[in-house]
This record gives structure tokens, sequence and C-alpha cells, in this order.
């Protein structure tokens, strides 16, 4: 929301914008801490259940598709595509396979985007289908270490592959967009939450690193204030966005999951800490309503306050307006995706629980 925020002031002086761009990899965040739950869920049902990889697929349908759906239909009433509406590509966002081709993510400039954002979706979704597999033959932190290090020279392949094959057809930047956006060049981020389970595990009191452990839980708040500073810092460097054979070799958003793993493992161990609180925790829950609809908050809140978000501002006032528009942006989205949360999500998945026990009643 931050990065959104500053994105429609266009003349926002640099030494801001550099930092708040960063924002594009909260996305980082999610995959990793989403790695990380799921790893949870799967291993708390391991052995209790029978057909768990259908009932983890159906689980994870219901919990994303509804909100998703609803998100759509939203989008198709505040900017109807008019004559770039095509069934293929809105089949593909509905199956979530539209991050495989520049065209139907969409990077390519007469593109259409049936909902805004959807490509870590899509990169979500796909993780979903390989991760029964990844969760096997990931587990334990030198597995994790050495998946990361596959998934980082797979990535490398396979975005040079990419470019190559989609180069020629939809041009060097829409490609360069889209290869950062697919799946093979996030799956190193992923991999971050299977180290950090692994981590969080053994740290953990009753375990071998537990002094470890509680060493970083008393000081949980500093060492996340250290990750948040690190990730900051990303914005002063010259960075690639995808995996190279020369240094630095790793790409920004794979730094950024490094340093959300840091916090993340921190928190994990905490006791208590200023990080950890009741709307942070709120948001946390309707996160995922969160970011489908700020997307038309953005759009909305500029064209009914003009005057206070005046979008074509410079200098100190495009700073403080952009500061304005992103507090008023979080606070009604938050609002608004507590909400949807309460409302779409939770039966959703309360619902997606009943239908998965249903494909083979245990016992």
């Amino acid at each position: 929301m931050l990065s959104h925020s500053t994105d429609a002031f266009h003349q926002l002086p640099w030494p801001e914008r550099r930092l708040t761009i960063l924002g594009w990899n909260g996305v980082q965040l999610f995959f990793v801490v989403s790695c990380l739950t799921l790893t949870m869920s799967w291993l708390s049902r391991a052995g209790r259940e029978t057909w768990p990889v259908p009932r983890f697929l159906v689980r994870r349908v219901f919990r994303i598709a509804p909100m998703y759906c609803c998100g759509l239909l939203l989008y198709l009433a505040l900017d109807p595509p008019g004559p770039a509406f095509n069934w293929p590509q809105l089949l593909a966002t509905l199956t979530f396979l539209h991050g495989w081709s520049p065209a139907m993510l969409p990077t390519t400039p007469q593109g259409w985007s049936p909902v805004p954002g959807s490509w870590s979706v899509a990169a979500e979704f796909g993780f979903y289908l390989l991760f029964p597999l990844l969760v096997g033959l990931a587990g334990g932190l030198g597995r994790a270490a050495f998946g990361f290090v596959v998934a980082l020279f797979v990535a490398l392949l396979l975005n040079t592959g990419a470019m190559a094959w989609y180069g020629p057809t939809y041009g060097a930047v829409a490609t360069d967009q889209f290869v950062f956006y697919w799946l093979p060049n996030q799956m190193p981020v992923f991999m971050c939450g299977f180290a950090c389970h692994d981590l969080l595990r053994r740290l953990r009191a009753g375990s071998a690193w537990a002094g470890a452990g509680a060493w970083i839980g008393a000081r949980a708040t500093a060492i996340t204030a250290l990750s948040v500073m690190g990730f900051f810092g990303l914005g002063y460097l010259t960075l690639p966005r995808m995996p190279t054979m020369a240094p630095p070799f790793l790409p920004i958003h794979v730094l950024a999951a490094l340093w959300f793993s840091v916090a993340v493992v921190a928190l994990g161990l905490a006791r208590r800490s200023i990080w950890i609180n009741g709307p942070v925790m709120l948001l946390g829950q309707a996160s995922f309503s969160a970011y489908i609809l700020h997307f038309a908050v953005l759009d909305v809140l500029p064209a009914w306050f003009p005057a206070l978000f005046d979008l074509g501002a410079i200098g100190v006032s495009a700073m403080a307006r952009s500061l304005a528009l992103f507090v008023t942006v979080t606070a009604v989205t938050m609002a608004l995706s507590v909400l949807t949360f309460r409302l779409i999500e939770q039966p959703m998945i309360r619902l997606g629980g009943r239908v998965a026990l249903r494909i083979a009643p245990n016992g």
C-alpha cells in the first residue's frame, strides 16, 4: 500500500521514492509467511488424515478463490475493459494460469488486468501445486538451504529461457517484467519459508537450540528493527531483478526475503514485542482482502478528493499528500478488508474445510 500510494505521485522526490518503492517487495513477506504457515498446518495434520493432497488443494481453493472472484467482479464494475476484454485471459485468470504468459498476466502495454496485482496470486497458486512435494523434500534446515540454492539456479536457467522465448514476441521490457513476476523467479523466496519453519522448530523451548531461541526471543524487537533497517537499506544499493552468475548474485526480492526471514524467526520466538499488536494482527488476518481491495481504494480516493490528494503535486507538497494518501488508504482498506474477511473469507474457509472432509472422511 505504501509503494502503490506513492506510485500515484509522479513528481515525488527521489530520496523518498527510492525507499517507498521497496514496498513492491512486501509480496515476498507474504510468500515467506505463507510457506511457513502452510508447513505448520501440513505437519500438524501429518498422519491424522487420509487423502492429504486433495484435501490440501480443496482448502486452498476455498481460501483464495472466493475473495479473488469478488475482486474480479469489483474491478469489472469499476473499470470495464471495453475492447480489451477477451475470454481466454479471463479464463486464465480464473484458473490462476495467467502467470505463465506476458499477454495473460499481463505485462504488455495493451493488456487488460482482470484483478490488479494478481501476479502474486498466480505465483502463490503455482506454489500450492508444488507444496505437497516440496514440504517433503525441503524439510529440515540443510535441505531447505540446498533447495534455496537449487531454486536460484533453476530460476536463472528458466528466466534466461523465458527471455529468449518470449522476448521476440512481446519485447524486452514486457518480458523482463513478466520474468520477475512468474513463479520460477519467486521460488527462492518460498524456500525461505521452509528454512524459517525448521529454525523455529530448533530454537523453541525443549529443543536443541532452546538457549539461543530464548536469547533471540528476548531481543525480538531489536532484531526485527535491525531487519527493517536492513530491508530499507536495499533501496540504496544497485541490485539485479533476477539471479545472476556475477556478483552480487542475489536479486533484490530474494535479499528482501532473507531480511524478512530474520524478522519472522525473531517474532516467532518473541514472548512480547511492540511489533505484535492488535491492529497489526487484525490487518494480518485480513491481508488477502486488503491486497485485493487496496487497488480500488487507491483509484477512488484521488478521484473523490482531488484537492486533498493532488497527484500532480511536487516537492514537499507531494511528500505530504502521498503520506496522507497512504494513511487514508490503509485505514479505509483495513475497515473494508476486515468486513470482507468476516463476511466472505471466513465462511468460505469453513465451507472448504467441510468439503475437504467429504473427500474421504477420517476413520
